[in-house]
């Protein structure tokens, strides 16, 4: 009796040790299983960080630009954006569907960060066709705010920007039921029913320009509100 008395307070100890170690490798197993989920969480909102740095370039030349920058340095993986919106033109008698610039002049580079940026310059200064970058060559500035907001409006769309739905109300005001023109109501200067076109302003930095977009009326919806 008195030598189980004595081993009791070793059976004790030994089953918080237990415990205490069951807990430990419960929490290192729960650990390693949330890694892959915070590797993907991180990389996820990396990738929403990114930046994205105007060029200057040749107007009607853009496309010409890309493809001479990506023949002349193929080991520079910079995604290079050309927002493009798709009008019908009459030419010849004939209507065809034409792409052209949404922002004439200007293409458009994702990159985390100005490193990144500054480190590949001089291969962007040395392709022919290149002006400047925004705001200058001695001051790389990422877009922001309402310049940021309005390129990406575009660059997310897959392809050229094709035509918006829209009808008019009862006081013959545009209505935007979905497209390009959606979110953009605020910079229609002019609409042409007849050629079913919408003159928008859009504004980059220190540069202002027109362009027309497409679209498609509709009936009119009481759902939608007026302009």
């Amino acid at each position: 009796m008195p030598t189980k008395w004595c081993l009791a307070p070793f059976f004790v100890l030994c089953s918080l040790l237990f415990v205490l170690c069951s807990l430990f490798f419960a929490h290192c197993s729960l650990l390693f299983a949330q890694a892959p989920l915070l590797k993907t969480r991180n990389h996820l909102h990396n990738e929403t960080k990114m930046n994205y740095y105007a060029v200057q370039v040749k107007t009607r030349s853009e496309q010409k630009f890309i493809q001479l920058f990506k023949s002349c340095y193929p080991d520079l993986n910079l995604p290079l954006h050309f927002p493009q919106r798709q009008l019908n033109i009459r030419k010849g008698g004939q209507i065809k569907p034409v792409n052209l610039a949404v922002f004439p002049g200007y293409i458009f580079i994702e990159a985390e960060n100005n490193d990144e940026i500054k480190a590949c310059q001089w291969e962007f200064r040395r392709t022919e066709g290149f002006y400047r970058f925004l705001k200058s060559n001695r001051d790389i500035t990422p877009l922001s705010s309402r310049d940021l907001e309005l390129v990406l409006h575009f660059i997310n769309y897959s392809g050229p920007v094709g035509m918006s739905k829209v009808y008019f109300n009862e006081k013959s005001r545009i209505i935007v039921v979905e497209g390009p023109l959606s979110g953009l109501e605020g910079r229609i200067l002019k609409v042409d029913k007849r050629k079913g076109r919408a003159k928008i302003n859009l504004d980059l930095f220190d540069d202002s320009f027109t362009i027309d977009l497409a679209f498609e009326v509709l009936e009119a919806s009481p759902s939608q509100g007026s302009l």
